[in-house]
């Protein structure tokens, strides 16, 4: 199912599977994950469909809410250490 959803081939599609058989933490904010609930999101390019990686649900909504734009996570980033 992850290979046909996410244009993955079946080596990447196996190694994100053996992901689930650890403990796994966002790969952005290094929280862990709730496999077994829905605290996570398989994150992805919406352009390619290929998969990138695990991130929590509020990481995986700020890149989609930021557009996967790295000009406006800059900015966003630079404002942060402007008015932090």
């Amino acid at each position: 199912m992850i290979q046909r959803n996410y244009k993955t081939t079946k080596e990447e599609a196996q190694a994100l599977i053996d992901k689930f058989n650890k403990e796994v933490f966002c790969a952005i904010c290094q929280e862990p994950l709730e496999l077994s609930k829905t605290g996570y999101a398989i994150d992805h390019c919406h352009r390619s469909g290929k998969i990138r990686d695990l991130l929590c649900v509020f990481c995986n909504q700020g890149l989609g809410r930021f557009k996967d734009d790295l000009y406006i996570l800059e900015r966003a980033k630079r404002y942060l250490e402007q008015h932090g």
